[in-house]
């Protein structure tokens, strides 16, 4: 048996508080309710580990979800969550990814990355993300990844999942859309449970509860007898608390423009040499300011840094390195933003802020003598520049509070026990199912735009878009990486752009899917800048320093980032290249996975998979025909590579280098590529309409024919609830068929399909027949849109279910593209 005790101080490092042993012992509550500092994180995944790796009940073990998802509004907490839970994961012996005990830790961030932890569903993984990234994914709409992998992540991400959401009072809208997706769980069902604990030291209840929604547990909190030793002591930390310009009452302030530097200029005559000094003001344009007036004041040798959510990944790991770093002779002093509110570690003697909701207040003074052994620790406060992004009666209600402890000494418990009215900001948007419903359909409209989701993840003043700086004439094409991205809001970006844009040559570049274009990236120009775009910027015009984020008022041409990871190289069989950023229409990327394959080996592979990852997991809402679907479309689901326009583009690539098996072929061992003679030709159509025709006999004996036709067509999520013509598709030239003859996706009415071999059985040749697009069906059947909305109305099926069998049969094939045997 392992002791509770003795593992969790194995792991983290430190014995468990009373109430951390509680909690592993009694397992993740729906709300946890802790005092900042009383360590949280430590607790849920110990909470988590110790009962899906660790308990004596291999019942336990099993009814615990495989992925935890911790989930964290800023974006500067997510390498630092992450490294501390890398530690933990080494510690108790899972680090290595060699044995069947290892546990990846993952990171959701903007851009691809060659940490694909979607090829493992069947195994343990922690998932560390921002709520943009992991929500948006959840809604299938997943911001900066490729549009046609969304479904996948929507699948996973909804099934066998528990999330922990951290910090929530400052989530917004994003805490309403948690819960409603959490109530959809329930109601509409989902392959294998998925659970949620939403965590913070001062948890608001009625926040929580939400149409859908509406009954909030009692949190886990605190018992009377918990409050002993270590605990105590973070408990009782004190500091005093008093005005940034002084005590007296007057409500006098300086000059707006003088107000900058005349605040640096009292942060740096009350920082103590030796120590840490917090300066903690809510928007990023104000840290910045303060930051260059901090510049001319400090003395030399003291570590001045700057620190908010507007940084290139490994720029704002360098900012973060600093500010954790044990302080010089000198000190530190660190200008920053919301962003240390959650579970950034910090131990300042004196804490400098603005006045905010009373949550943010609790939350920023347990950055002040965190550990109770600050010696005449201070926190100074001042009224905001702006309340905005907050309530204004909020910043208020905050604020007289703060007025009414000015000149006491209070302690972090007494802080947290103090109830000051929180308005909770704007009413968010409510995520209603039939918005769920209507997010199901990937299908994006014919200039590409989708269903903004913006407003279910954050405030209209908090949306952003991820940008990367390059020379655009050079390097315009080329797949951003994540270390290039950054997040700006949309607001600011387009007021930038606005005043730089140039009629001469581009000033920014976005993606583009739709369309048949010869460049994946086209210049912006006057079309409006939208939440969750990928966007490339001229590096010549500035707006970014590594020192200082992003910065419209900036001039300075953009440096590369501090380590740009390179995009593999195409065909090079690397896993992020089986769906890169920037995959169009017509694309089949994981074709040239590095080896010749026949159709024939590589359709027996991918049923092989889909064979034992479900085998691997226990999925208590399918029965045994939803997952012989899941494993049978995987057998199928490449029957259109057969097509002769697929054959002739892997003949075109090989050019005159031999081809050492006989065809058909599903996989190219070419190092180059070819596009297809029909620019938008997509072979799991023709697999599906021959399922649906003259291949049809390959389904005998399956109930659920509806349901292998879906997934055969769904798997590269570009043929999933609808079937349409692209813009500007038109019959090719060399076409010798009727005229006016319809063709979707490079798929002509009337095509023949040569005969293939499946498990010994030939089908074929048959004819394609698209009437299955139209309204109004074929005679035998229903049209192919009535018939993928039949499969997500089921009461047996719905979204969650059908998108995880969708991401299952998906990454059967991408490992039966690009895995061998020993990487399984």
């Amino acid at each position: 048996m392992n002791d509770i005790s003795s593992e969790f101080e194995r792991i983290t490092g430190l014995p468990p508080y009373r109430w951390q042993r509680r909690l592993v012992e009694s397992g993740l509550p729906e709300t946890l309710e802790i005092p900042t500092g009383c360590g949280k994180t430590e607790a849920v995944f110990m909470a988590w580990a110790y009962r899906r790796r660790l308990h004596p009940d291999l019942a336990v073990r099993a009814a615990t979800p495989r992925r935890l998802v911790i989930v964290l509004p800023q974006r500067s907490l997510v390498e630092q969550t992450r490294d501390r839970l890398t530690n933990w994961a080494a510690n108790a012996g899972w680090a290595d990814a060699d044995t069947p005990d290892h546990l990846p830790i993952h990171v959701l961030m903007g851009g691809e990355s060659v940490d694909r932890w979607q090829l493992a569903p069947h195994k343990d993984a922690v998932i560390v993300g921002t709520l943009d990234m992991v929500l948006s994914r959840s809604l299938n709409r997943g911001y900066a990844m490729n549009r046609y992998a969304w479904p996948v992540d929507f699948g996973l991400l909804n099934n066998d999942c528990h999330y922990v959401l951290d910090e929530v009072q400052l989530m917004g809208a994003a805490v309403t859309t948690s819960r409603q997706m959490d109530a959809f769980r329930h109601t509409l069902g989902t392959a294998i449970p998925c659970t949620t604990t939403w965590m913070s030291a001062t948890l608001d209840p009625e926040r929580l509860s939400t149409v859908d929604n509406p009954t909030v547990a009692k949190a886990f909190a605190l018992l009377p007898d918990e409050m002993t030793d270590r605990l105590a002591e973070r408990l009782g930390a004190k500091r005093t608390v008093a005005r940034w310009f002084g005590d007296d009452t007057s409500n006098a302030r300086p000059d707006k423009k003088q107000l900058p530097s005349l605040r640096a200029k009292v942060v740096a005559d009350r920082h103590r040499p030796g120590t840490l000094t917090l300066v903690v003001v809510n928007q990023v344009d104000v840290a910045r300011e303060l930051h260059k007036q901090l510049n001319k004041l400090v003395i030399d040798g003291t570590e001045l840094v700057l620190l908010h959510s507007r940084y290139r990944p490994a720029d704002r790991a360098e900012q973060m390195r600093k500010v954790l770093a044990v302080p010089p002779a000198e000190g530190t002093v660190v200008v920053t933003t919301q962003v240390v509110e959650a579970g950034v570690d910090l131990n300042a003697t004196t804490l400098f802020t603005e006045s905010a909701p009373w949550s943010s207040i609790v939350q920023r003074s347990g950055r002040c003598n965190r550990d109770g052994k600050v010696i005449d620790a201070h926190m100074f406060w001042d009224p905001p520049v702006s309340p905005a992004p907050y309530d204004i009666d909020d910043a208020a209600a905050a604020e007289a509070q703060l007025t009414r402890l000015t000149g006491h000494e209070v302690t972090t418990g007494e802080l947290d026990a103090l109830e000051v009215a929180e308005s909770g900001g704007e009413e968010p948007l409510v995520l209603r199912r039939r918005d769920l419903l209507g997010l199901f359909d990937t299908t994006p409209d014919l200039t590409g735009n989708d269903l903004d989701i913006a407003p279910f993840l954050r405030s209209g003043d908090d949306l952003s878009v991820w940008v990367c700086w390059r020379d655009l004439a050079e390097d315009g094409q080329r797949t951003p990486n994540r270390d290039e991205l950054c997040q700006v809001p949309v607001g600011q970006l387009t007021a930038w752009l606005k005043k730089k844009s140039s009629s001469r040559k581009p000033t920014a570049l976005r993606l583009e899917h739709v369309g048949r274009r010869t460049k994946t990236w086209v210049n912006l120009g006057t079309e409006r800048v939208r939440p969750g775009m990928v966007l490339m910027v001229n590096a010549a015009l500035g707006g970014y320093s590594p020192d200082t984020g992003w910065d419209p008022a900036g001039t300075q041409p953009v440096p590369p980032p501090r380590s740009a990871a390179e995009t593999p190289p195409a065909g090079s069989g690397v896993q992020p290249d089986m769906a890169p950023l920037d995959e169009r229409e017509g694309d089949d990327p994981a074709t040239y996975a590095g080896r010749w394959m026949t159709l024939e080996q590589h359709l027996q592979d991918a049923g092989n998979d889909a064979h034992d990852l479900l085998a691997a997991m226990d999925t208590p809402g399918l029965d045994s025909h939803h997952r012989a679907a899941a494993i049978r479309a995987a057998r199928l689901h490449d029957l259109g590579k057969a097509h002769p326009v697929f054959q002739a583009t892997l003949k075109a690539a090989a050019g005159e280098d031999p081809i050492p098996i006989a065809g058909p072929w599903a996989k190219s061992g070419s190092s180059k590529r070819a596009h297809h003679s029909r620019p938008y030709f997509r072979h799991e159509l023709v697999s599906a309409l021959a399922l649906l025709g003259g291949a049809s006999s390959l389904l005998d004996g399956y109930e659920e024919r509806s349901l292998i036709c879906y997934l055969t067509a769904a798997h590269h999520g570009k043929v999933r609830t609808a079937i349409r013509s692209m813009p500007e598709e038109r019959l090719p030239d060399e076409y010798e068929g009727p005229p006016g003859s319809r063709i979707a996706l490079g798929v002509i009415d009337g095509d023949e399909l040569p005969a293939v071999t499946v498990d010994g059985q030939v089908v074929g040749p048959m004819t394609l027949d698209l009437m299955v697009m139209g309204a109004g069906g074929t005679p035998t059947g229903p049209s192919w849109t009535s018939m993928a909305q039949a499969l997500v109305d089921r009461t047996d099926l719905g979204p969650f279910r059908l998108g995880f069998l969708e991401a299952i049969v998906r990454v059967a094939d991408w490992r039966a593209s690009a895995m061998t045997e020993a990487n399984r």
